[in-house]
């Protein structure tokens, strides 16, 4: 498995490492120290030696004595330092296991406690990994890799139906005996279907390169479709030696996730057939409900192909094709639709051709303003990655020094062109014993990166401030009405605020800043999809505020009941907006005066609006 796969709790240094990976199949890791010598003879148990460790846990080769057999004995890293957080979870892994008996799993023997260490032994896979057996990019044979994930998904399924979702499905985490039978592994990140678990709101878990699109998200609610993603993510690796989303940098892997379709299997390796082709991509669609409804069903196609039976999933059809082609390129495809709709207009005659166009017009202009709207929300979506990240390593480390948060902070702003700013704001004495306030705050600067403490006398107490009160107050990710940031040069900016919990308990807050010159694009957006001739647009909040400015000379945004004053349109305008709805309106211009239609669609990411406004005439 490559480096830039890693899992996210892994790229932030408190991942664990494969439950159990080494063998003749994987290459030899560097000399590790040995068993502790208090903990030779632990539990019941002789530790012989150590087989891997990660960020929290560490695992042992161990014999039992009665009955008489080597195990694998895993226990939390350091207990001393262990959070509550840190055993819950240690222990919301070993019952998750415990209770699943299939001889596809690996089998839990023993979960217990011992002089303040939480322990739990299981079966001895001596064969190594599947990601060690794909390390070097070289494909499995085709036969032997769909046996192997069938065997996988039919495991996996056995989970689902005991309420069990694994959500970290990787190659890392399949081990393999020596008749080359995989074993599931590694339920850490694993929970009950339908229950709240230890996963902070709003954050990510689980490995780039596998995880599905609405884990990137974050999303609350995921069904097994997370899981049917991450065989097929496995299926794809197997088949052509590479996963389905590569970079250097794990946020540009969950970039691909959410934006990119996977290059087809058959690209990577010309033996794949269609068939197999199309199981592995309706396992990746980024919609959950257009994947297979279960990892059976996934299974039961694998096995139809192997029997040389027709399987039951479809390849896309051409018109779906064509939908994700215009999701991908919505510019281009705005254009050949003004031309289809032009070329066509050739053929009608007076007041039919009259309507036509007009419809049309009517429902280009409202397909560009979802679009805008659509690519706003990708990118405030992409966006807030970013302290959702910082967030997750904060609330997983609590050792960093200043120096260390300021370089994660200028590495952060270097990912993306579009942060203006990003800070890290704590509760008192959270950040270090004796620290009553700290806000270290990154900002862009000339053509480098300042680092500065947001404190007083140079400025407002941080607390005091709408980006850090109300995440505190709501629980959740906020984006701010514009305003203006005195620490970077009073530019008028909106902030994403994320909250930062240690142990479920508030503890700070995290944001990233979007310079409001990002929304003066939109002019230029309209140009390119082929609205011209008097259109403009703009964004506004649910509560009216102008996130941009209809008139580009206006230096600071007002709201939109100042600048339509107190006409009845505009008013019940004003509640469908605050109401996240989208449509269309005919009114006056409430600058120029004249007729226009205003089409307006939501942004779901930040509760904002679009708006386009085009002439009637």
């Amino acid at each position: 498995m490559s480096e830039d796969s890693k899992t996210v709790r892994e790229d932030w240094g408190t991942g664990d490492q494969p439950t159990q990976s080494r063998s003749a199949s994987s290459p030899p890791r560097p000399a590790r120290t040995g068993v502790p010598p208090e903990l030779r003879n632990f539990a019941g148990y002789e530790l012989v030696d150590e087989i891997a460790r990660g960020g929290m846990g560490v695992v042992y080769r161990a014999r039992q004595a009665s009955p008489a057999r080597t195990v694998a004995l895993k226990m939390i890293l350091d207990s001393a330092l262990a959070t509550e957080e840190d055993v819950a979870r240690f222990q919301a892994e070993a019952e998750a296991a415990a209770g699943i008996d299939h001889p596809n799993i690996v089998p839990i023997y023993e979960v217990g406690e011992r002089d303040g260490r939480h322990f739990f032994t299981m079966k001895l896979i001596e064969g190594g990994s599947l990601g060690g057996r794909l390390r070097g990019g070289t494909p499995m044979d085709l036969r032997e890799g769909v046996r192997l994930i069938a065997a996988v998904a039919r495991a996996v399924h056995f989970a689902h139906q005991r309420g069990i979702l694994h959500r970290d499905l990787k190659p890392a985490n399949i081990l393999l005996d020596d008749q080359g039978r995989p074993y599931v592994t590694d339920f850490g990140l694993a929970k009950r279907v339908g229950e709240k678990g230890l996963t902070i709101s709003g954050t990510i878990l689980g490995t780039p390169s596998y995880m599905a699109p609405e884990q990137v998200r974050a999303e609350r609610g995921l069904t097994v479709a997370a899981d049917v993603y991450g065989v097929g993510a496995i299926l794809y690796e197997v088949l052509t030696g590479l996963p389905p989303f590569l970079a250097v940098n794990p946020l540009d892997i969950l970039q691909q996730v959410l934006e990119r379709e996977p290059v087809r299997p058959r690209t990577h390796n010309p033996r794949i057939d269609r068939d197999l082709e199309t199981v592995v991509l309706r396992c990746l669609e980024k919609d959950p409900a257009r994947r297979y409804p279960s990892a059976e069903a996934l299974a039961d196609d694998l096995e139809r192909w192997l029997s040389g039976e027709t399987i039951r999933a479809r390849a896309a059809t051409v018109t779906e094709v064509a939908v994700k082609w215009v999701r991908r390129r919505p510019a281009i495809a705005a254009l050949l639709f003004v031309a289809a709709a032009s070329a066509a207009a050739l053929f009608s005659l007076g007041v039919l051709y009259t309507l036509r166009i007009e419809r049309a017009k009517r429902e280009l202009e409202a397909a560009i303003t979802r679009q805008i709207a659509d690519r706003v929300d990708r990118d405030l979506r992409q966006l807030s990655a970013y302290p959702q990240m910082t967030a997750l390593a904060l609330a997983e480390r609590a050792d960093w020094s200043e120096r260390q948060l300021a370089e994660h902070l200028q590495a952060t702003l270097a990912l993306n062109e579009r942060l203006f700013g990003t800070c890290a704001a704590f509760e008192p004495n959270t950040f270090a014993a004796g620290v009553s306030d700290f806000a270290l705050y990154a900002c862009r600067k000339g053509d480098g990166v300042e680092t500065m403490q947001l404190l007083p006398p140079t400025y407002r107490l941080y607390r005091e401030w709408d980006w850090y009160r109300q995440p505190k107050e709501l629980g959740r990710a906020v984006w701010s009405e514009p305003f203006v940031d005195e620490g970077g040069g009073n530019i008028p900016m909106v902030t994403c605020s994320i909250p930062l919990r240690r142990a479920g308990v508030f503890a700070g807050v995290v944001t990233a800043d979007l310079s409001l010159d990002y929304f003066q694009a939109l002019r230029g957006w309209l140009d390119g999809l082929g609205l011209q001739g008097g259109a403009y647009a703009f964004v506004v909040s649910a509560r009216g505020t102008f996130i941009s400015h209809p008139d580009p000379k206006c230096a600071m945004p007002r709201t939109l009941a100042e600048a339509a004053g107190p006409a009845p349109e505009y008013l019940d305008l004003l509640r469908r907006i605050g109401a996240g709805e989208g449509g269309a309106a005919e009114l006056r211009d409430f600058t120029t005066g004249r007729a226009v239609t205003w089409h307006f669609a939501p942004v779901p990411a930040s509760g904002w609006t679009i708006v386009v406004v085009v002439p009637a005439d």
